[in-house]
């Protein structure tokens, strides 16, 4: 399998964050997510535009006839009812069958409302995107980056706190393919998400670049060239097909 294809990594990256990529499949894409940065990045940028979805679903009590329809097909209903402390106890075990219930019909709604079934061959897609994922000079994730196409902003999400010394100021860097100079692209915000506006549209600015870094530089206007060591650094991807 050939997973260089941007539209299988897009794809396996949605099933794997919506917690439809099982067994072995599941297994085998968190080995290679650890191996490959841009299959990461995939994973990140998925995670970043799902998970605010949970907190937009609103929570809906079950109606009394669902609790009904439950207990006769149970056995409960029908039948004279018990005093003693068994029946006692078995009844909130039925409130706890009826929540299970309603719980996996409303996820399965929520993920069909997201992305539809695999044999309709047919998959959420990202918006055409330049990712990015920076990483310390110890390897570990830092920073997800990632902006539109033809978009005039760039969107941060800190994966570990980005801090500059005093004085200083975290300033992102293209690094072309070729291996000419960085290019400096903007600061970054203090915040831990947050975006700042691009001198040119992502295709202009990030078109030739294979990588992104980051560097921690005097406070004031950007600089021409980088003049402290990475901070962060990693490779940059296009996501579209």
């Amino acid at each position: 399998m050939n997973y260089q294809r941007p539209e299988l990594r897009d794809r396996l990256a949605s099933e794997y964050v919506l917690g439809t990529l099982h067994g072995q499949a599941r297994a085998r894409f968190e080995k290679l997510r650890r191996q490959d940065a841009l299959l990461d990045a995939a994973v990140l940028a998925w995670e970043s535009r799902l998970m605010p979805l949970a907190g937009s679903v609103n929570s809906l009590a079950p109606s009394p006839e669902l609790f009904t329809r439950i207990e006769t097909r149970l056995g409960f209903r029908g039948k004279p009812e018990k005093q003693g402390w068994f029946a006692w106890l078995l009844k909130p075990a039925v409130g706890w069958v009826a929540a299970g219930l309603f719980v996996g019909v409303a996820t399965t709604r929520l993920v069909d409302t997201i992305i539809p079934a695999p044999q309709t061959a047919q998959v959420a897609q990202l918006p055409a995107s330049y990712v990015g994922v920076l990483s310390d000079p110890q390897g570990k994730a830092g920073l997800l980056v990632s902006s539109l196409r033809h978009g005039r902003t760039v969107d941060i999400k800190q994966l570990q706190p980005v801090i500059p010394p005093a004085g200083q100021q975290a300033v992102l860097w293209g690094l072309p393919k070729n291996g000419s100079a960085p290019i400096a692209v903007g600061t970054l915000p203090k915040t831990p998400t947050g975006s700042f506006t691009l001198p040119a549209t992502s295709e202009v600015l990030f078109a030739e670049v294979g990588q992104l870094g980051v560097t921690y530089e005097p406070l004031g206007a950007l600089p021409t060239q980088p003049s402290q060591p990475w901070a962060f650094i990693g490779h940059c991807g296009k996501f579209w097909m």
